[in-house]
């Protein structure tokens, strides 16, 4: 079988070899496919050569070995390009004289080499050197196309190492698991050159595709319904065998259902598996006759063993998150027992803080984050004297020395639960200033963690719109007002802006919310 692609490959780096050879031989020399089409000659294109030339070529190219004719009085020579066993071509020489003769300083006529399958035995010079030339592109054409393919498996190799890779960082957050299911997904497609790829997950009832993007027709343009159709089917031929991997074409998992597949194609699937509990399967699809590679299919269950893994820790997370959950709402009791105001507080500063996290872009993976820091950002109240927490007229200095110290308690309660970890930064800094007034450390602007930045405008705002027990609370807009007066010095500028895009919606959805009007109690 010829190699179109990698005799193209001698037309940089083998031009001057055979110039060189045509000089030598006063001859033009052509490299043509076993069919007689051009691929390289020493002088410009000429046209289709005559029926007696391609017989010649056709007879090297059968018998794989040098054949010779004469074009009117000009001798005309075929060499088969040839190495273990694979035909890359046919080298034809046209001489420009009737006897040429072939010039080697200090040597006669060579004998034709006798290792030479293809070489001329009948003491012929010419056609000896020409079958020696003709191997010596043959071997370079396999050493290319082995480099090629040693180039292609590395590129391989490295692209499904940077495919892992990324699917171990996404697994490194087990809250946000959708992300590693489509990037599995649609990397995946990309690795496998599939144009679909397909996602059933049974316990949590989702189905996700990936297609090229633009879609270009064929499968990659099959609606949602007949997607579905496709993943009914694998689902049934999995339960009526014991395979764990499907590679077969669409017409066997189909057969005869031309309204959904109008287009031959080949699909490698695999079972995901939880135990004995069928999780569900990671599907590639690809339209055509070409099937997937074993490689493909090697790749195709390693991811599905990614999913399988992202699916356990995702069940472990969800019952941590229980178990947390339940220990959140321990701390909260906690604290509604030693004051009540501090749990209706503690809700619309939760609510607020999640709503700025919305609007200043906060990115998804801190959000879990602060759903616990501003829900318990005053849980060291817990151990704040009763006669404190509820005094209705202002504290004293000393007083207020010590309610300065629930933020550290807060902390020292949280630190050491590992899901809280960065949620304790937060309760521990919400009450800096971005002046560097604040307390307990005193830190100021950037220094201040975000999380912590944007629960102080929430508990700010809060505490402005409802009335405790030493003051009468705020109107929204009054409230905001003197928000908007202590940005810079006391709050972060950006979000108090924030906060101000916000009045329209919290004014129209505040019964929904939960949240005061301002100039009545919350109790």
């Amino acid at each position: 079988m010829h190699s179109t692609e990698t005799i193209g490959a001698i037309r940089e780096t083998q031009r001057r070899l055979l110039s060189s050879a045509g000089r030598l031989l006063d001859a033009d020399l052509q490299l043509r496919t076993p069919q007689g089409e051009p691929l390289l000659s020493t002088r410009p294109a000429t046209a289709a050569p005559r029926p007696g030339v391609l017989a010649l070529i056709a007879e090297s190219a059968q018998h794989q070995r040098l054949a010779r004719s004469a074009e009117g009085d000009r001798p005309v020579y075929a060499a088969p390009i040839a190495a273990q066993g694979r035909l890359h071509g046919v080298l034809v020489a046209v001489l420009r004289r009737q006897q040429p003769q072939l010039a080697a300083p200090g040597a006669g006529t060579a004998p034709d080499p006798p290792h030479h399958p293809g070489a001329s035995r009948d003491g012929d010079p010419i056609g000896g050197f020409l079958c020696d030339l003709a191997r010596a592109l043959a071997d370079q054409l396999d050493a290319d196309a082995v480099e090629a393919l040693r180039s292609d498996r590395l590129a391989a190799a490295d692209s499904e190492v940077r495919l892992l890779r990324g699917i171990a960082e996404r697994l490194g957050d087990p809250s946000d698991l959708r992300s590693a299911q489509r990037f599995i997904l649609e990397e995946g497609r990309r690795a496998t050159r599939a144009d679909l790829g397909l996602l059933s997950l049974e316990a949590e009832r989702i189905f996700l595709h990936a297609r090229p993007q633009p879609a270009v027709g064929g499968l990659a343009t099959l609606p949602r319904p007949q997607l579905r159709r496709l993943e009914r089917a694998l689902a049934d031929r999995f339960d009526g065998g014991r395979e764990r991997t499907l590679r077969l074409s669409l017409d066997e998992l189909l057969p005869g259902e031309s309204a959904v597949i109008r287009l031959p194609g080949h699909l490698v699937a695999v079972r995901l598996q939880l135990g004995n509990r069928r999780a569900g399967l990671l599907g590639f699809l690809r339209a055509g006759n070409l099937p997937f590679s074993p490689r493909s299919v090697q790749l195709s269950e390693a991811l599905a063993e990614q999913l399988v893994l992202a699916l356990r820790s995702g069940e472990l997370y969800a019952r941590q998150s229980e178990f947390l959950l339940a220990t959140v709402r321990a701390l909260i009791s906690a604290v509604e027992a030693k004051d009540p105001y501090t749990s209706g507080h503690s809700v619309r500063v939760h609510v607020l803080a999640m709503l700025l996290a919305r609007e200043v872009g906060l990115p998804t993976r801190q959000l879990e984050s602060l759903k616990w820091a501003s829900i318990l950002h005053d849980v060291g109240k817990i151990g704040l004297p009763e006669s404190i927490l509820n005094k209705r007229g202002r504290l004293t200095p000393a007083e207020y020395e010590v309610v300065k110290e629930h933020p550290r308690r807060g902390y020292e309660v949280l630190r050491h639960i590992p899901q809280l970890k960065d949620a304790s930064q937060a309760v521990l800094l919400h009450h800096e200033r971005i002046d560097g007034h604040g307390y307990p450390l005193g830190v100021s602007g950037d220094g201040i963690p975000l999380l912590a930045r944007i629960i102080a405008v929430a508990d700010t705002f809060d505490a402005l719109t409802t009335t405790r027990p030493y003051r009468q609370s705020c109107a929204m807009d009054d409230a905001y007002a003197e928000v908007r007066r202590v940005a810079g010095r006391q709050l972060d500028p950006e979000i108090v802006a924030a906060l101000g895009r916000m009045l329209p919606f919290l004014r129209e959805h505040r019964t929904m919310l939960a949240l005061p009007l301002g100039g009545e109690t919350d109790r």
